[in-house]
């Protein structure tokens, strides 16, 4: 079914940009656009398509259909990747949930190349190529400073991800990171937010830290939490 959509969409997708050229007028000087790309192949198996067992073997063994499906799904990304580059988004993000559910190999062969492909088509437009990588990465570091990604969205710092914001610095110095609202500075008081937040602020060594709010805390959590990430920042 996917094989026959992606064949479809590769056939008739055309640029549309009047939605995201209408938040570029309402943001105004107040922030950026950022698009967001679908997912490569093995993320899209494992979290879209099947279970994380089944798309691993597949994936191993390549039947038939699967590789009709990749070819299918490459036509795609090839016609997107021309729309992409030519939209006004200042930012691209692929939302790709890499974890340690993705191994380097599984990386190189079915991300990486798709990265690739975008990365050529918006050469010279100025856009910044972005990733959503919440998950545990350290042993994707390697491969991941050898993407062509120029943003690293939502990062998890530890104890709950694996690479710390020291490291981040000396492994993807040329990156741009922003971390996921941190899970272990949740549902604890506003004055143990903020000096969480100070650890991480003195362990980066700038005060000038992107922080997101991607997860759903309860909107009595979510204002204290924010406010209290504020005063850390200086604000």
């Amino acid at each position: 079914m996917f094989t026959y959509l992606f064949r479809q969409l590769a056939r008739v997708m055309a640029p549309n940009y009047e939605e995201i050229t209408r938040e570029e007028d309402t943001l105004g000087e107040k922030g950026i656009t950022l698009g967001y790309l679908t997912k490569t192949s093995f993320p899209r198996a494992w979290i879209q398509l099947a279970s994380p067992e089944q798309a691993v073997v597949d994936f191993m063994e390549k039947p038939e259909e699967l590789c009709e499906f990749l070819e299918a799904e490459r036509d795609f990304h090839k016609k997107a990747a021309e729309i992409a580059a030519g939209s006004p988004a200042k930012v691209l993000n692929f939302y790709d949930n890499l974890t340690d559910m993705v191994s380097p190999r599984f990386f190189e062969s079915f991300s990486l190349p798709t990265y690739q492909l975008y990365a050529e088509a918006m050469r010279g437009s100025g856009q910044l190529l972005a990733c959503h990588m919440d998950g545990r990465l350290a042993h994707l570091k390697k491969s991941i400073a050898a993407a062509p990604i120029q943003l690293i969205e939502s990062l998890t710092v530890p104890p709950v991800g694996n690479v710390s914001l020291s490291e981040v610095k000396s492994i993807w110095p040329d990156k741009i990171v922003f971390i996921n609202c941190p899970a272990h500075l949740t549902y604890i008081t506003r004055e143990e937010v903020r000096l969480g937040y100070l650890k991480l602020l003195d362990e980066w060594g700038d005060k000038r830290l992107a922080i997101e709010y991607v997860e759903d805390l309860p909107s009595d959590e979510l204002e204290p939490h924010l406010s209290a990430a504020l005063d850390a920042c200086g604000y």
